[in-house]
Formats: structure tokens, sequence, C-alpha cells
């Protein structure tokens, strides 16, 4: 039996394809198949007409434009199955899974070697597609959670909230879903993006403190094969608060519940509300958890801390040696080219020298953080390549970030490392406003945003699409350059963080200054939730770009 023999044989349309069959054997060559294929989709609809079966005959059709990977015209032939017989499921769940694939391959087109324009339009015509899949009856999660990605790249934050209520929503009201969660109690499995990225199994931290704030008893589920975790060491710290899964055997049984509970935590989630984009949680829960006088999540083990100290003396460091942790984000980890819609994260470390050196001559070390394929950095007392370094392993990784006097980064997942452990952190070159810093006394130093020849203002930044801007293609599409920090910015953030800290370590956060207290209520009058304190110093430099201070009424004497 032919290859298209086999495709139709079950089909219910098998006795539409039988008998112009013939027509469409390939004999290996394919003009013989592009004209049996011709004559098969010149008869078939007659026949189904006469028979009224059009909207199969079309599906048919569809399936022999598949064949030859005509993706445009096995939608159009799905739409006229549709139009056919507008009551037919089949119909609409075909439409709709062609959509979905067209919109898959657009996404997938803007990784290619394309312009922002090229790339812009294409996610364009995706969101399109998955738009066009969630309409009419039978509506389903699954193109929702495909326009996520999509509204996310476009800069359409209220557009992504939308869609992440109702994919929530849609999974919840799953009947599969329900009879399960129901048997078992509530279960919640994380996504297989936790695993390979760091920030991302940085994210239990603000799944775990959520369910403790809220008494709620779900059971989070984390299916972790321990040769795909990137950081077992890390991973292992929140074994405590959540079941984790390594045996093979283990993982397999829970497949088939993993593919109906598996909710896009990496996405979104809901707190103290409607379910939101997960750094507008992450903000939430670490001023919550603050306010309420908690401690860190996690805790540095005793062995860990231990064998950290080893490594130190290896080193060459003192016992009393403190340090920061420093990790600046290339395009080196995840091997991103000139396009990279990434590339906005990225930041050149030897802007940060000053820094450097500013924390060696309060008697520190800096340790660089990173992988070995970063560049290096040239020779400078008493700050160490550790990206570079022969003892670079998982667990130094975790002593290291979590144990320094403060983290100084860059919008980069290794940041999730100290703030699990209740580390403070000054986070460099941060861009957009929505993503900030992961605990609410963390200082931050934005990126600002220049537009036809001018800074863009605080008010303005922090309403779309700027305010979420977490492409590349947005901004370049939009003509906004990023604007890094300068040396000097940095060199001032950090010593300006080391000013906190008395000689034993102990750190005294001050109080808030005026315009940060405008800044917070700028946000918040957008509705945005965002954590952390944009440096003192860059607020008063950059002052022009705040709205000016509401005018006090004026109060009279009697």
């Amino acid at each position: 039996m032919s290859a298209l023999a086999k495709l139709f044989k079950d089909s219910p349309y098998w006795p539409i394809v039988k008998p112009v069959l013939k027509y469409a054997h390939p004999r290996h060559h394919r003009p013989y198949l592009k004209l049996g294929l011709a004559r098969m989709r010149a008869r078939l609809v007659p026949s189904a007409a006469s028979a009224g079966r059009l909207s199969r005959a079309h599906l048919g059709i569809a399936d022999l434009d598949a064949y030859q990977s005509d993706w445009s015209a096995v939608l159009a032939s799905c739409e006229k199955a549709v139009a056919a017989d507008p009551s037919s499921a089949e119909a609409r769940r075909r439409r709709g899974e062609i959509l979905l694939r067209l919109g898959r391959m657009s996404m997938w087109k803007v990784h290619g070697q394309r312009t922002s324009a090229e790339a812009m339009a294409l996610l364009r015509s995706a969101a399109a597609y998955f738009e066009a899949a969630a309409e009419g009856p039978g509506e389903t999660a699954e193109p929702w959670y495909e326009l996520l990605s999509c509204y996310a790249l476009l800069g359409r934050w209220k557009d992504f909230e939308r869609a992440l209520r109702r994919h929530l929503a849609l999974r919840k009201a799953d009947p599969e879903l329900w009879r399960i969660t129901e048997a078992e109690g509530e279960l919640e499995y994380i996504p297989d993006s936790y695993l390979n990225i760091i920030g991302c199994t940085g994210l239990l931290t603000t799944q775990i403190k959520k369910k403790i704030l809220l008494a709620t008893r779900e059971r989070i589920i984390f299916c972790a094969p321990p040769e795909k975790v990137v950081n077992p060491n890390f991973l292992s710290y929140y074994a405590e608060h959540i079941e984790l899964v390594s045996d093979p055997h283990e993982i397999a049984a829970h497949q088939a519940k993993r593919a109906v509970c598996a909710m896009p935590v990496d996405c979104g989630m809901a707190f103290d509300g409607p379910p939101e984009f997960e750094t507008a949680v992450v903000a939430k829960v670490a001023k919550r958890w603050a306010r309420e006088k908690r401690p860190p999540l996690l805790k540095l083990r005793d062995s860990d801390l231990s064998r950290g100290r080893e490594a130190l003396k290896a080193l060459g460091l003192p016992e009393d040696a403190w340090w920061v942790a420093a990790h600046v984000r290339t395009p080196s980890f995840h091997r991103e080219g000139a396009l990279s819609p990434e590339a906005f994260r990225n930041a050149d470390i030897s802007s940060y020298h000053a820094a450097f050196k500013a924390v060696a001559r309060r008697g520190g070390f800096v340790f660089r953080m990173g992988d070995p394929k970063m560049p290096r950095l040239p020779a400078m007392d008493r700050v160490i390549d550790y990206a570079h370094s022969p003892l670079k392993s998982d667990w130094l990784d975790v002593f290291l970030s979590s144990q320094c006097r403060f983290f100084l980064g860059t919008q980069s997942g290794l940041g999730m490392v100290p703030a699990a452990f209740g580390t403070p952190q000054v986070v460099t070159n941060n861009a957009p406003i929505l993503c900030t810093a992961y605990l609410p006394d963390d200082v931050v130093l934005p990126k600002l945003f220049k537009k036809d020849g001018r800074l863009l203002s605080f008010a303005e930044m922090v309403l779309e699409p700027y305010v979420g801007a977490v492409s590349q293609l947005l901004y370049d599409e939009l003509g906004i350059e990023t604007i890094s920090n300068t040396e000097e910015e940095l060199r001032a953030a950090v010593e300006g963080m080391l000013d906190q800290f008395d000689r034993n370590g102990a750190r005294r956060v001050p109080p808030l200054t005026d315009l940060q207290a405008r800044f917070d209520a700028l946000a918040e009058g957008a509705g945005l939730s965002i954590s952390g304190r944009i440096e003192p110093g860059f607020l008063e430099r950059h002052r022009g770009l705040m709205p000016a201070a509401p005018k006090k009424d004026k109060i009279c004497s009697p």
C-alpha cells in the first residue's frame, strides 16, 4: 500500500479518496506525485458534493496539501471545511491545529537571520493565527498559552495578562484536571523550563513562599532528571519544600498527570488577585514576606559552608575575608548571535572595573561569576576571575553567590540564587522597568531609553510598550536605544551599597528618598508591582525625567 493510501485508509473520507488514489502514485518521482495530487484535488470536491460530504472532502484536500507541506493551502482547505459545515467539530479542530502550527512556525522563524522588522511582522502573524485558533466554539487552553510568548515579545502586557487568565481558567475547568486533582489533592507540576535555566529554578522560591503566605496545601511536584538539571546543588535546597522526582521510572509514572496539571508558572501566576506576569508576583510575594519579617527561605548547609571556606583558603583568602560576587551577563552562555532577542540584557564587563576596584579599596574581594566562555578579566588586585577557575562547580557557585556581602548583577538568572538565601543585590543595567529586583531593599540601576534623540521620562517608561519590552526586536522596531550604565554610575552604586554595611557586615537600609517615593507612586499609578529601590544618586542625576511633585494645598490662617 502506498504512503498516501496509508494516510487515508483509516480516515472517514476514505471512500471519497479511494477512487482517485491511483492518480497520486509517486513512482518515486515528485512530478508524478504533484500531478496525481492535482487530479485528486480536481475530482475530490465534486464527488463529495454530490454525496453531501463537502466538509470532509475539504479536510481530505487539507491532508493532501499537508503531504506537500503547503500549509497556507492546508489552512484554506480547513477554512472551507468549516464554512461547508459550521457544526463540524472535526473541521473546527483541524482548523485550530493548523492555525497553531502556522503560529509556531512563525515564532520559529523569528529566531532566524531576519531583520527586526521582519521578525516582528512574523510575531504579529503568529499572534493572529493563535487568536483565530482561540475563537469560536470548542475553546481550548492551548492557543491562549501560545499567545503568551507572542504578547510578551510584542510588549502587549494587558493582552498578556488577559491571555494568561483565560488559559488558566480553561485549564482549571478541564474535567480531566479536576478528576486528578480531586482524587489526589491539588497538584502543581513545575514545567521543564525550570531544569536548565538557573533563573527559572530560582522561581521556586516564589512558588514556595506564595504557598506558605497563603497557607495553601497544593503539592508542588518537580520531575527533574539529574542529567538535565543546570545546578543540582541549588535545586537540592528546595527538596524539603517540594516533591523532587529524579528516578526515570517515577518520572514516567507522572507523565500523564504532568501533561494535564503542569501550569505556566514560568509565565505568570496568581498571588493575592488574578494571575499576573511572573515578575509582578515575585515582587508582591517578596514584599509581603519582608513585611511579615520572615527569614530567608533557604539557608546554606553546614557541609557546604565548610567546604566553601576550604575553597577560599585554597585561593589564598584570609579567614575573615568578605567578598562581592559579580555576574555581568554576556552573549556567551546562551550562544546568542548578533540578532539575539536577548541582546538588551547584556553589558560590557570593562565598565565594571572601577566598581571592582572600589570593593578592593574597602578591603573586600570580588568574585567574577559566570561561565568559561566569557571574556577573561585583566589582572586586578583582589579580583578573582572565578568564571575561569578550575575550582568552579555547582556548589561553589551557590556558596559564593549566597554568602557574599552583596551580589553585583545584571538582569540574569544567577541573581535568583542570592535572593533565595536573603542576600542583597545591586542590580545594574536593568531593563525594562517591569523587571527590577528580587528583594524589596535591593538597589537598582536601570537602563534609560532614548528615542528620537531624547530620553524617555519615567512616566513614559512605565507605560506599554516600554514597561515590559523583553525583546531586542521590539526595541529595534520602536527605535529605542537602551543607555547602559556608565562606569561612574556603577562605581557610585557599589560604594553606596558598601556604605550600608558596618565592620561586622551588618546592613542598615537607609530611609526612602522623596524621589524614590515619587517613583513608587508613579509605578503604582500605572498598575505595576515592582521591587527594589533605584540608586539614589541615579534618581538625583535624572531628576528631570521624573514628573513634577504634586503641589501641596496651602493652609490658610483663620
